[in-house]
């Protein structure tokens, strides 16, 4: 998270420890959760403000137990979830930070270290083809029960329980529709 997203990003962690990294990126806070944001990686651009990179700093004491930590070391164990770092990145403004090779590179290993190279996920089957499709066939359903129902045309008198087929076809197409 960058920002209030990294605030948002700690709190989270702190609630779901299934959690394998957290990546805060120039914004810090406490968390309310009842465990630890596992291998914490605390960014921040220099240029951003004098206090905001205090904050960074008091945080990752904390996050570490120390009364204070150095930039760009790594405190903790990554493999059993308590790795911290504290990292600046020189030349980037606070909103270019985003864009910043060097803050994607640490952000990059930091991940690799933490939860390992992942494994690329297989391509999602396309659900919206099928959605789109059953959606068609409901609309269909629906005019097509439109279309028969006939209000207000005389009963014919030959089929009593035409107009409650007609109504259950009606009926059918909106609950499908739905």
């Amino acid at each position: 998270g960058h920002g209030l997203g990294a605030v948002a990003a700690l709190d989270y962690a702190s609630h779901d420890p299934s959690f394998g990294a957290v990546i805060a990126i120039s914004g810090v806070d406490a968390w309310s959760g009842p465990h630890s944001p596992p291998n914490v990686l605390l960014i921040y651009a220099a240029s951003d403000a004098d206090a905001l990179q205090e904050r960074v700093r008091r945080l990752g004491a904390r996050l570490a137990q120390l009364k204070q930590v150095v930039v760009d070391r790594v405190y903790g164990e990554l493999a059993r979830g308590t790795g911290l770092k504290t990292s600046e990145v020189s030349g980037a403004l606070p909103v270019s930070i985003l864009y910043s090779d060097v803050a994607a590179e640490r952000i990059l290993v930091w991940l690799q270290q933490s939860v390992g190279p992942g494994v690329a996920p297989a391509p999602a089957s396309d659900r919206g083809a099928a959605w789109s499709a059953l959606l068609l066939a409901a609309l269909g359903v629906l005019l097509w029960g439109i279309a028969t129902a006939r209000v207000g045309a005389p009963r014919d008198e030959g089929r009593a329980s035409g107009w409650m087929l007609r109504l259950l076809h009606l009926t059918f197409a909106l609950v499908v529709g739905c």
